[in-house]
């Protein structure tokens, strides 16, 4: 039975996950002000655009849009439904979800629990099958050959499939597991021909794949012998995906953010031998090419990768391929040079602890790399080969940031090859005039949504372009002086949830009609209901869980991740003054906005009025177009606007004014 959580029991749990401290579990925050910033853990990016707020409990990425609470953050971070994330939280702060009334049924997620449960009684079977018996003797005896302790088996959870067809779906459906949800685990085949299932790892040394907190999700198996494939791993399930996890992970995770370093080799054996050298911050990318979520585990975790990858054409190639989306991540990156012809393991086995060390403090940074690889595969002793070398470096050195870095390295490999700068420097110009596109101006892409200029209490005009407006919302016309309301409807939307005072009178004075943009009313109406919901009455500042509330009501779609943009910009002036003042000027221009609209409408019925000469109902329009004419005219005298003048001379509405015949 899908699980019940009461609003109280939801508001329990959010209460007691502060969302900074969870969040700083997973990615180092930098505080600016009254937000913190980070790296964002959902995409690749070199420029922090993930925000975390601890007034409004919220988490925003204006570069990828992912946003929420401390559960959306779980569920995405986790990979976890929306209830298991809520039981992951309430374990994590100690709330008793039990008998609180705060859940109907037995259980939750029940598909995702009984894969978790199905793996762990695998790793345990292969465990058991390694260790005991002599079916896994030569598994056993050839993990010992490698120099893997018995300590490292057991903490690493090290096992042998057996070489029988059915021996882990026998021992699966004598332990209660259906056959059909281990296959989904990844751990039986269906037959092609008949029914039935049989076992995907025979005769394998097997490796257990556990996610951050510990948990078997997958399975590594390689052969002891010569036949292929000669490493395989667990299909996806719902608890697995290889491009989204890294082998060791949950081990390293402490040392990383210890010495914000991270190693990043290929094979599972290069982890063991690596931590059981003292190298505890080390991982591998589970056989495949290094993928952009596995780069994004890397960069919430630590500062630095290195990679020592084996010193084989096919290693070259993967290092290459992981230089780039590291260093797209915004990382320090740097490759360390292993003897030719060696892995991590062999080179910690045979050479010891200290030769892999020196070669992770001797590790070369991208240019280096570059150059020496560059060497090897041309003669520099040659006029056609220093040439060669000197244009596969001029694309890395193009696109290094920073002057400075950027003219030693040009000065470096220009002293390698003997060559002066100016010859770099030419060809790095005749590149970047043929590769890189001319940077595009702001209008190129979203602007940031800026605090208008508060000490002078006057609204800034911010030309915004609203992502929901693509998603599902159409934005009115771009003139500058709807971009001024737009601006003003979001300023005092963000103001609402962060101020009683200002919340009272958007509810007093503000309609849904009241706001242009179409996601603004849907964030109006949510918080409305939120406000019913936790009975809020004016008094002060900040007022806790109420955001959250507001994006509950709103629940998936465009308006939620508007609302997530507009509440994640900092306020970073809190004189009561300045935000009475703010307010004043944001309610002035929507209540112009509806003026101008009402003005623009009376003056289409007079002129369908004229043409059908209605002379009573031109009179009477004329007279309403009079009166809303001074109302419009008083309400930019409040502001400090000089009354606008119509086409005939007179005071008018902006548009065409009032015709006063």
């Amino acid at each position: 039975m899908t699980p019940y959580f009461s609003g109280e029991v939801l508001d329990t749990i959010r209460a007691k996950n502060d969302i900074v401290d969870v969040i700083s579990q997973y990615i180092p925050l930098t505080q600016a002000g009254r937000s913190y910033k980070a790296l964002c853990p959902f995409h690749t990016e070199r420029t922090p655009s993930f925000t975390v707020s601890p007034e409004r409990q919220l988490f925003h990425c204006f570069g990828c849009g992912a946003g929420g609470d401390v559960f959306n953050f779980i569920m995405r971070m986790e990979g976890l439904g929306f209830s298991e994330a809520v039981q992951f939280l309430a374990q994590r702060a100690g709330v008793r979800l039990e008998g609180s009334g705060g859940v109907q049924g037995a259980g939750y997620d029940n598909d995702r629990e009984l894969i978790l449960k199905a793996n762990e009684l695998a790793a345990t079977f292969f465990s058991q099958k390694l260790l005991h018996g002599a079916p896994g003797r030569e598994a056993l005896d050839y993990l010992k050959s490698r120099g893997i302790s018995d300590e490292t088996i057991e903490r690493f959870r090290l096992g042998y499939s057996l070489p029988e067809w059915d021996s882990l779906a026998k021992h699966l459906e004598k332990s209660g597991i259906p056959p059909d949800v281990a296959s989904r685990a990844g751990l039986l085949v269906r037959r092609r021909e008949g029914a039935g299932f049989y076992d995907r790892f025979r005769g394998r040394v097997m490796f257990s794949i556990m996610d951050r907190r510990g948990r078997v999700i997958g399975f590594g198996g390689r052969v002891l012998d010569d036949s292929t494939p000669k490493y395989i791993n667990s299909s996806d399930s719902p608890v697995f995906n290889k491009r989204h996890n890294l082998y060791g992970l949950n081990f390293a995770l402490p040392a990383m953010a210890r010495s914000g370093r991270a190693v990043l080799v290929e094979g599972y054996t290069d982890v063991l031998a690596a931590h059981q050298a003292g190298f505890d911050y080390t991982v591998a990318s589970l056989g495949t090419a290094l993928t952009a979520e596995q780069v994004r585990l890397l960069a919430g975790a630590a500062r630095e990768v290195i990679l020592a990858y084996d010193a084989d054409t096919a290693g070259t190639a993967a290092t290459l391929r992981g230089l780039e989306l590291l260093l797209q991540s915004g990382l320090s990156v740097r490759v360390a040079g292993l003897p030719r012809g060696m892995d991590p393991d062999e080179l910690i086995r045979i050479k010891g602890r200290d030769a892999f060390g020196d070669s992770l403090d001797r590790a070369l940074g991208l240019v280096e790399y570059r150059l020496r690889l560059a060497r090897e595969a041309r003669d520099p002793s040659t006029t056609e080969g220093r040439v060669g070398i000197a244009r596969e470096m001029v694309p890395v050195l193009a696109s290094i940031g920073g002057t400075v870095a950027q003219r030693e390295y040009v000065s470096m490999v220009a002293l390698e090859l003997g060559l002066p700068d100016d010859a770099i420097w030419d060809e790095i110009e005749r590149y970047r005039r043929r590769h890189i596109p001319e940077r595009r101006g702001p209008g190129g892409r979203m602007s940031e949504v800026r605090w208008p200029g508060a000490r002078a209490g006057r609204v800034q005009v911010d030309p915004v372009k609203d992502k929901s407006g693509e998603k599902g919302h159409n934005m009115p016309a771009g003139t500058v002086r709807d971009r001024a309301y737009l601006q003003a409807e979001r300023n005092l939307l963000h103001l609402a949830v962060e101020d009683t005072k200002v919340l009272a009178r958007v509810l007093d004075e503000m309609k849904p009609e009241s706001f242009l943009h179409p996601g603004h009313r849907d964030i109006y109406c949510a918080i409305v209901k939120a406000a019913q919901d936790l009975g809020i009455a004016p008094g002060g500042r900040a007022i806790p869980g109420f955001a959250a509330k507001v994006l509950e009501h709103l629940g998936d779609g465009p308006a939620r991740e508007l609302a997530l943009e507009v509440f994640s910009t900092d306020l970073p002036d809190e004189d009561p003054g300045i935000i009475q003042r703010v307010t004043e000027d944001c309610i002035g221009l929507i209540r112009e906005r509806r003026l101008r609209a009402e003005i623009s409408s009376i003056e289409a019925k007079m002129r369908e009025a004229e043409k059908k000469e209605e002379t009573a109902t031109s009179r009477e329009l004329l007279l309403r177009l009079q009166q809303l004419t001074e109302m419009l005219g008083r309400q930019l005298a409040l502001r400090g606007q000089p009354r606008e003048r119509g086409e005939n001379g007179g005071e008018g509405t902006g548009a065409q004014g009032a015709r006063g015949k």
